[in-house]
């Protein structure tokens, strides 16, 4: 890609989130985040995630203009880098409730904590946002860490008679994650139960 001009590349990149974003169709309307993240599996400490962005879309064009500017900064990173959805849309006015009852904890702080408060004021409003308490949507995702755990989830989904909750599925890095409408976990093992997500995040990414 350093071969090519920069309007080349922000043509594929532009394209890239486009094509994303059809994808995951159902996923990129009403309020969400998109996050920048690079995991302590990859490389990462804590100290180097200050960089690393947080955006609120509204709807599918800003969905996909927010994920053209992380595409971008992923693309221009030496680190290995991911980028995540959230799966269930968010109330906003709940978010607002959420922060503002924060920030009125914040006059309670110490002097210290209370100012760094205010000088990350967006971190702290995503972090309001993304509580589950403020999900309007009830999307669960089921992360299956192999091949083989995601042919092992299908079959338990067949036998339960829950096919039909299945909305869509995708490759990870290293397995799959199933998409699906909200359903009763004690029809399926102990075991894919524990790999059930209520309030996950999508990997649109990696």
């Amino acid at each position: 890609m350093r071969n090519k001009k920069e309007t080349e590349i922000n043509k594929d990149l532009m394209k890239k989130a486009s094509d994303i974003a059809n994808e995951f169709n159902l996923f990129t309307h009403g309020y969400r985040t998109l996050l920048l993240i690079h995991r302590a599996k990859e490389g990462a400490v804590k100290a180097n995630n200050s960089h690393l962005k947080k955006y609120i879309s509204a709807n599918k064009e800003e969905f996909v203009n927010c994920l053209y500017r992380l595409l971008y900064l992923k693309e221009n990173s030496k680190d290995q880098l991911r980028i995540y959805s959230q799966v269930n849309s968010r109330n906003f006015d709940k978010a607002i409730r959420e922060y503002k009852e924060r920030q009125l904890e914040a006059d309670y702080y110490s002097q210290e904590d209370k100012y760094q408060f205010y000088r990350d004021t967006h971190n702290r409003f995503v972090s309001s946002f993304s509580k589950p308490s403020c999900k309007i949507d009830s999307y669960f995702i089921v992360d299956c860490d192999s091949i083989e755990e995601w042919n092992d989830a299908l079959e338990e989904f067949s036998n339960a008679n829950l096919n039909d909750k299945i909305i869509q599925q995708y490759p990870t890095k290293n397995g799959w994650h199933i998409v699906t409408h909200p359903f009763n976990p004690n029809l399926l093992s102990d075991k894919l139960n524990s790999k059930i997500n209520r309030d996950g995040l999508l990997l649109l990414s990696y």
